[in-house]
């Protein structure tokens, strides 16, 4: 995952949006789930619609689980798919998928695996205060990375979910992460190194930037109910 200048500055506004945006277009409504898997079919192929049907009945069959056992089941489901960078799979060296997007191609990169888990998880009913996107430095890597953390109450350790570990690890377990900053649909704290973190405020920015207006656009057209 490649973050030029320009696109840091407004990284974790846009990234904000997307997750305030999403949850209207991706609520667990059958009807519209329907019509999802009903446009993968004619994007993507009868593979695509698979998946689809198969990430339903992930969400359907742990909706009442224990909030351990959904996140168990949605970072296996996810991570079971295809690692590709931007670039080989859009052409572009920064393109956040939706949901559908990355499991009717199935395959993305960190950025799109976490707003996955984030929003299956958000659909299956866990609070969205305890989930937070998570921009962090891969340090064995040296580049810029996404995961998906998880609070079980405001003050405790996250739980990490990834796609270069597949198994859940306490954020302490991940001595090879260094956090930088956290969002969520509501605020975005930044790491203020030891354990400490700066919330900062909720972003009003819906509608600045054309790239939004893009994704927007791409919302709206994957929920459309067609004749």
């Amino acid at each position: 995952m490649i973050i030029p200048i320009f696109f840091r500055k407004y990284f974790h506004v846009s990234l904000l949006i997307l997750l305030t945006l999403l949850p209207i277009a991706y609520a667990y409504d059958k009807g519209v789930l329907d019509k999802i898997i009903e446009a993968a079919a004619n994007d993507y192929g009868k593979k695509a619609v698979e998946r689809l049907k198969s990430w339903c009945k992930m969400m359907e069959t742990n909706m009442d689980k224990e909030e351990s056992q959904k996140l168990t089941a949605v970072n296996d489901f996810v991570n079971s798919l295809e690692r590709e960078s931007d670039m080989d799979n859009y052409g572009q060296e920064d393109y956040w998928a939706t949901p559908l997007e990355l499991l009717g191609r199935n395959c993305g990169d960190c950025e799109d695996f976490s707003i996955a888990k984030y929003f299956s998880l958000t659909m299956m009913g866990v609070p969205v205060e305890k989930l937070r996107i998570s921009y962090v430095t891969a340090l064995e890597l040296q580049e810029a990375h996404i995961v998906l953390a998880y609070y079980k109450t405001p003050g405790s350790e996250p739980l990490i979910l990834d796609i270069l570990k597949p198994e859940i690890f306490l954020a302490s377990l991940r001595p090879d992460l260094k956090p930088i900053y956290s969002f969520n649909g509501d605020f975005i704290w930044m790491s203020k190194g030891e354990e400490k973190e700066l919330k900062v405020g909720m972003p009003k920015m819906i509608g600045r930037f054309e790239k939004w207006g893009d994704l927007q656009s791409k919302m709206q057209h994957e929920i459309s109910l067609r004749e």
